[in-house]
């Protein structure tokens, strides 16, 4: 299974944001591939002071440790992976 949660700004002024999240499952390489998506997508708006987005018609919260690339949806852990980009741009640096 993978799960893939993109933010993407959509509102400079309000500080608002659209959360997606994407699961992909699959069955296992020796038997047929069956692939279930699911996606699930909501707004929300960044607090400032506690470093976390608020959704805007409900309850869920995303919570940002930056400097260990990692993000909390409620109580679940999410850890950033490097986009190639990513890992060409740090390699140059060094």
């Amino acid at each position: 299974m993978v799960e893939r949660i993109s933010i993407q700004q959509i509102s400079t002024i309000a500080d608002m944001f659209c959360v997606r999240k994407i699961v992909i499952k699959q069955n296992s390489p020796d038997q047929k591939v069956v692939y279930e998506n699911k996606a699930d997508e909501w707004k929300a708006t960044y607090d400032y002071s506690r470093r976390q987005l608020l959704e805007v018609a409900g309850k869920r919260v995303c919570s940002f440790i930056p400097e260990n690339s990692i993000l909390f949806i409620g109580e679940v852990e999410y850890t950033k992976i490097k986009s190639e980009k990513e890992k060409m741009a740090i390699s140059e640096k060094n």
